[in-house]
């Protein structure tokens, strides 16, 4: 078993986490058994196994990897190796990464400006200068690329300082993230990040080993000062020290070429500025409101404005909603029918939680909010028929909803 460990490091990663997940499964049905919950039938049994691996794998195997990408930093090992643990790494990272952030209710394409719902966060990278942060993360990746994949003593050593230069792009990006996410942070969300900064320090390291291990030709006398730079050029130690001072020219070369292509000189600072919610976020956004499932008014007032007309924020559970009219006159017939017949109330309230809920859950566009409007408007109009025949002043009992008071304060 150590010996096809040796041979086969990848598969045996995913084969450990495998073992890893399945070891829990047995420790859950055993679990079950003795609870004495009952399983329908083995096909249900089976699935729920299989969705307790998936999901464990996605959540456990980050972490395996993880581990395996730092001992390969304090350890040496062969190539091909390195190149099959980071070509999984980044291919899983990248898309774990916003899988992570969906599950933490982070919307990447809302901006500091855009009002969001109940426990939403706003995108912690401002999205029109993501075309700056791509550019960083693809300079990197090229460099990286191109030191893994050629011969390192057949590359000139300016070339070979400029592609360590563009890795420290893509770290300095890496390094803006987890400081933007402390905010709200989640070992999920920085285990790429990690990676790629364990993934570039190896990379430097194996470089410089293999440039040290062949022997290179004298740079020869000639102008004072190209002489100094060739000579500096040739001692590989200096390597991540010159390419640190050129990566400052080599992001000015970058930024040049993105306001080519319609990006502001700054982005680069407007990506992590121009957000909300986040460490180093300068904007304040709106208010999240909260959008109540168990009522189809309530979801309906998150349609188009333009159809739904939203007259004010409320209040209503300690919390901020959306009031509209049709909302108001809702509630306003709700206490009326509580005050008149509460016996009838109560059987009503439970049909319409029973029922309500199923149908709001399905309520996730403003399109279906502006259906679930019109659909109420009859409904409406036999509210406001009711309360303007059983309450002296009923518009004055609508316009009280949601503000935190009840009809009698005003008595």
């Amino acid at each position: 078993m150590k010996k096809y460990g040796k041979e086969h490091p990848l598969l045996a990663s995913i084969l450990l986490t495998i073992g890893i997940l399945l070891v829990f499964s047995l420790v859950w049905i055993l679990q079950q058994i003795c609870t004495g919950t009952q399983i329908d039938s083995a096909a249900s049994l089976c699935h729920c196994i299989f969705m307790l691996v998936f999901a464990g794998f996605c959540v456990l195997y980050p972490f395996v990897l993880t581990v395996c990408e730092g001992a390969m930093l304090l350890t040496k090992q062969q190539k091909r190796v390195a190149l099959q643990f980071d070509a999984v790494t980044l291919a899983l990272g990248c898309p774990l990464t916003l899988l992570y952030g969906f599950f933490q209710d982070i919307l990447y394409t809302a901006d500091f400006d855009q009002t969001l719902y109940n426990t939403e966060l706003h995108t912690p990278i401002f999205t029109e200068s993501i075309p700056t942060i791509l550019v960083l993360l693809l300079c990197g990746l090229a460099g990286y690329l191109l030191l893994s994949l050629t011969n390192i003593n057949r590359l000139p050593p300016l070339v070979i300082v400029s592609a360590i230069a563009g890795m420290y792009l893509t770290c300095g990006t890496m390094i803006m993230w987890c400081v933007q996410i402390t905010k709200h942070f989640s070992i999920f969300l920085i285990l790429l990040p990690v990676n790629c900064i364990c993934i570039a320090a190896r990379t430097i390291r194996d470089t410089i080993w293999a440039w040290n291990t062949a022997s290179h030709p004298t740079p020869m006398a000639g102008h004072p000062v190209l002489f100094w730079v060739r000579t500096a050029l040739a001692k590989s130690a200096l390597w991540p020290i010159l390419a640190l001072v050129a990566a400052l020219p080599l992001l000015g070369v970058l930024l040049c070429l993105l306001i080519l292509f319609g990006q502001q000189p700054n982005d680069l600072i407007r990506a992590w500025t121009e957000t909300a919610d986040w460490t180093l976020s300068q904007r304040i956004p709106p208010q999240n409101l909260i959008r109540d499932d168990h009522y189809l008014c309530t979801v309906a007032a998150g349609g188009d404005a333009a159809i739904v007309k939203p007259l004010r924020k409320g209040i209503r559970k300690n919390h901020t909603i959306i009031v509209n009219r049709q909302l108001c006159i809702a509630n306003a017939f709700e206490q009326v029918l509580e005050e008149k017949t509460p016996r009838l109330h109560r059987h009503i309230r439970h049909f319409y939680d029973t029922y309500g809920f199923p149908i709001a859950e399905r309520i996730r566009t403003p399109l279906a909010a502006d259906v679930v409007y019109f659909m109420m408007k009859p409904l409406e109009w036999l509210f406001l028929l009711v309360l303007y025949l059983t309450v002296p002043n009923p518009e004055d009992r609508i316009c009280v909803q949601y503000t935190g008071k009840i009809w009698s304060d005003f008595i």
